[in-house]
């Protein structure tokens, strides 16, 4: 295409550059990439300069209070904003996610420095957790104050067919991790600084069956699920979750 344009923040005038260019639509990236070589104005040349830098920061400005959303195929990455964090919900119950399995929940490490209640919906999974239990050590060892780092809440739906013997499935399996996302590092949090909570509420249109419904977690050293005494848990690790009601 010859129609797309980019605006590029923080480029030294009068500075060959060469960029990689992907294409992405709705049916996911391009398999090849195209090299543009250009080279910036000078300082006298760019007249507009000041005007598409104000852009910029306009730009910047309402996905910090709004938020923004990146679909591509069954995925999708929410970069929460200040509006969103204020409220302390979100939720994944909307049409727009209904053909969604995978989701990544971006936070920017400004906020989980602070002390925050968060929930996130998505229908039968819950998730509520403060903010400041994933700014583990190692984030805050690695949190250097850059703009562009986020920690994630990674939410996947499994459609699990591995249950133990004499159980129904009472909901899809969902796997939820965590991790730090800074510049092009990402780093896996193992363990948070508090545990949170996971829910698992049973849709019994879809699985009719409640007799004796419990959550079950995956113990991946056993490489089967153990019961939980109630359809909810605390826990402070990545895991694999579903609900399971007897025969």
């Amino acid at each position: 295409t010859t129609e797309a344009e980019f605006l590029v923040k923080d480029l030294e005038p009068d500075t060959l550059y060469d960029f990689r260019v992907r294409a992405l639509n709705q049916y996911g990236a391009s398999i090849g990439d195209a090299t543009v070589r250009v080279r910036t104005l000078t300082v006298r040349q760019d007249t507009k300069l000041g005007e598409k830098e104000d852009r910029l920061d306009r730009e910047e400005d309402k996905i910090r209070r709004e938020g923004k959303e990146e679909f591509n195929n069954d995925t999708v990455r929410i970069f929460l904003g200040e509006n969103t964090l204020r409220r302390g919900l979100v939720s994944l119950t909307q049409s727009k996610y209904n053909k969604i399995n995978s989701f990544t929940i971006s936070i920017p490490v400004e906020f989980v420095r602070t002390n925050r209640e968060l929930t996130i919906r998505e229908g039968t999974l819950i998730l509520e957790l403060n903010l400041r239990d994933l700014y583990t050590q190692d984030v805050r060892r690695n949190d250097k104050g850059n703009k562009d780092a986020y920690v994630n809440i990674h939410i996947e739906r499994i459609s699990e067919g591995h249950i133990p013997r004499g159980k129904r499935l009472a909901s899809k399996a969902y796997e939820v991790s965590f991790d730090y996302q800074y510049g092009k590092n990402t780093l896996a949090i193992n363990k948070l600084e508090n545990p949170a909570k996971v829910t698992l509420v049973q849709d019994k249109k879809a699985y009719p069956n409640t007799k004796n419904t419990k959550l079950y977690i995956f113990n991946r050293e056993k490489g089967d699920y153990q019961p939980q005494s109630s359809t909810w848990a605390n826990i402070n690790t990545s895991g694999r979750f579903i609900l399971l009601s007897d025969r």
